[in-house]
């Protein structure tokens, strides 16, 4: 869990040109970009906007709790 939130902007940099994307993909960057302010350039924070962003941490959100709920049934289905 640790490497999906840091793997993205610790080997962004390695990618050259595409930096901002990778990077802009981590869920600390759209967390941040969700909390931006208004006032802040449209690219302070990574380059996806407002509702991609909240995609993204939704999918992420949605990814977790379904692996949870495979863990529990696995668990319960072996553990009899």
């Amino acid at each position: 869990m640790i490497g999906l939130l840091l793997l993205p902007s610790l080997f962004g940099p390695l990618f050259g040109n595409a930096e901002r994307w990778i990077a802009g993909l981590s869920p600390a960057a759209t967390l941040e970009k969700l909390t931006q302010t208004s006032d802040a350039a449209a690219d302070t924070v990574g380059g996806l906007g407002p509702w991609p962003s909240l995609l993204l941490v939704a999918a992420g959100a949605a990814g977790a709790a379904g692996a949870s709920l495979a863990a529990l049934l696995l668990l319960r289905r072996r553990d009899v």
